[in-house]
């Protein structure tokens, strides 16, 4: 049974990595911008207070930087106090027009930005630009 298991997560693993690298191939195809900010944790903790912080402050950052109208949708934390200030903090920018929490285990483009956000978190880490980082490159902007 454990061959088996382990044979069938190398399928997996191998079939997403088709997946995953066909997806990048076509937004690399589509005129658009990818735009992140991202936090560099300190040798410090990391408490949830500051991780909520520095969420807010960065989707702020984001929100800001772009001028067209925007609708948004963030990986829901089953925290309904934390998610409530989000929404009411990044609704206060005139260009969002809509903003909500999703499962991003039911939600296919939270799924999509989760792989942009491994492929970027890989970059950020070990200085290194991998076959999705370079598909990507002309695309990416942090702000």
């Amino acid at each position: 049974m454990r061959l088996y298991t382990e044979f069938k997560s190398v399928l997996l693993d191998s079939h997403y990595q088709k997946i995953k690298l066909r997806m990048i191939e076509e937004i690399s195809e589509m005129d658009c911008c990818i735009i992140y900010s991202c936090y560099v944790k300190k040798d410090s903790p990391f408490v949830q207070s500051l991780k909520e912080q520095v969420y807010i402050e960065l989707l702020s950052r984001i929100v800001a930087s772009i001028s067209e109208d925007v609708s948004i949708i963030f990986d829901k934390f089953n925290l309904p106090a934390f998610e409530t200030r989000i929404v009411q903090t990044i609704s206060k920018y005139k260009n969002v027009q809509a903003i909500m929490p999703q499962d991003s285990q039911t939600e296919p483009g939270l799924q999509f930005a989760d792989n942009i956000c491994s492929i970027l978190r890989h970059r950020k880490t070990t200085n290194v630009a991998n076959e999705y980082y370079k598909l990507l490159e002309n695309r990416i902007r942090e702000v």
